[in-house]
């Protein structure tokens, strides 16, 4: 069991992983969630438990008694991951619950199911859950979805190395599901923007695997290609505050902006190259 469960960042895939684009996932440390022991048992922490006891899925997979148990006797999770930012503060609190109450060794759990465990964990949190968010989490390390199934990413991403991951405060939360909902009901509805999606999606299919590939100056232009485009398409997705700060990027050959996660507000990427 590990002592911290750090948040995470949706690098690229994001809305394009519903149109079976691939995305990529890693852990970032600047934030953790962390199990304490207080005196007093954590009143939100009991109304899960009872969430997760009425899920009969669940129940093959977590041991709930021994749950109970700690969480009557003030065991609770404590976290300085911002919530409803888009850095993963809901999955790191589902990763951390399965770490220390799973029933099956990871051998006996495949990366298809484990991420059907997490969905059914974090529906409570969102309404409806993909699962992907806890993986790299809870792994720590890259999570690549691709084809619509979730990989390890074992190999060192060398790109990383040489750019800076900087996160810009919108100065407002987001409502996740509002803006995943508007991004469905526009691609239901609006043929055009249809089209340009599905020509956003091979472009960061393309930039997720050149990153993957270390093909840096390849994927370093995609990535610009990308940030124009998701600033057109998304411009409602993007708080007047964001606009400002990305127009002011496009000017800069050596970085670009992006949305992180559903947008609308939270934290948005700007990445700096070296």
């Amino acid at each position: 069991m590990h002592s911290t469960y750090p948040s995470k960042l949706l690098l690229f895939g994001e809305y394009l992983v519903l149109q079976q684009g691939a995305a990529l996932a890693i852990p970032d440390t600047r934030y953790q969630t962390r199990w304490v022991h207080k005196d007093d048992p954590d009143t939100e922490m009991i109304e899960y438990l009872h969430y997760l006891k009425n899920q009969d899925f669940l129940k093959y997979y977590l041991d709930l008694n021994r749950l109970e148990k700690h969480l009557k006797n003030g065991w609770q999770l404590q976290s300085d991951i911002p919530r409803h930012m888009g850095l993963g503060s809901s999955a790191s609190f589902i990763a951390a619950i399965y770490d220390r109450y799973k029933s099956e060794p990871d051998s006996e759990v495949s990366m298809d199911l484990l991420q059907r465990i997490f969905a059914a964990m974090e529906d409570y949190m969102h309404g409806t859950s993909s699962g992907f968010d806890p993986m790299p989490i809870y792994f720590r390390q890259p999570v690549l979805r691709k084809n619509n199934q979730s990989v390890l990413v074992n190999t060192s991403i060398p790109c990383l190395d040489h750019w800076q991951l900087e996160l810009v405060d919108s100065g407002s939360p987001r409502k996740k599901n509002h803006w995943i909902q508007k991004f469905l009901d526009k691609i239901e509805s609006d043929k055009k923007f249809e089209d340009k999606i599905k020509t956003l999606t091979k472009v960061n299919n393309k930039m997720v695997e050149a990153v993957i590939k270390n093909e840096r100056s390849i994927a370093e232009n995609l990535l610009t290609t990308f940030s124009d485009n998701q600033f057109h398409l998304f411009e409602n997705w993007i708080p007047d505050s964001i606009k400002t700060q990305w127009e002011e990027t496009r000017n800069n050959p050596r970085a670009i902006m992006k949305i992180l996660g559903a947008g609308g507000g939270g934290y948005f990427l700007r990445i700096n190259f070296d």
